[in-house]
Parts: structure tokens; C-alpha cells; sequence
């Protein structure tokens, strides 16, 4: 895999790794703790 960097607003970094096409982009990072309603979550 080819290593990831997710940069927030604030300037906090994580490290991780990429998969699927490889180049630079931005979008919104969700968090979702419910057990069910994955789906939901991605069409909201």
C-alpha cells in the first residue's frame, strides 16, 4: 500500500495508508459510531 497523510483544518496530521488511485485531494472525514445504518451514513 502506498503511505497516506490526512491533514484536519487545524493542522493535525495522521499517517496511514492509501488505497485505490493515488494523488492529492480534499473532501470531509466522517465519524460515525452507531452499530447499524452504515449505508445512511454515506448518503447523508
Amino acid at each position: 500500500m502506498t503511505p497516506a497523510l490526512l491533514v484536519l483544518e487545524d493542522g493535525r496530521t495522521f499517517r496511514g495508508a492509501a488505497y485505490g488511485a493515488v494523488g492529492e485531494t480534499y473532501g470531509e472525514a466522517v465519524f460515525n459510531t452507531g452499530m447499524t445504518g452504515y449505508q445512511e451514513t454515506l448518503t447523508d
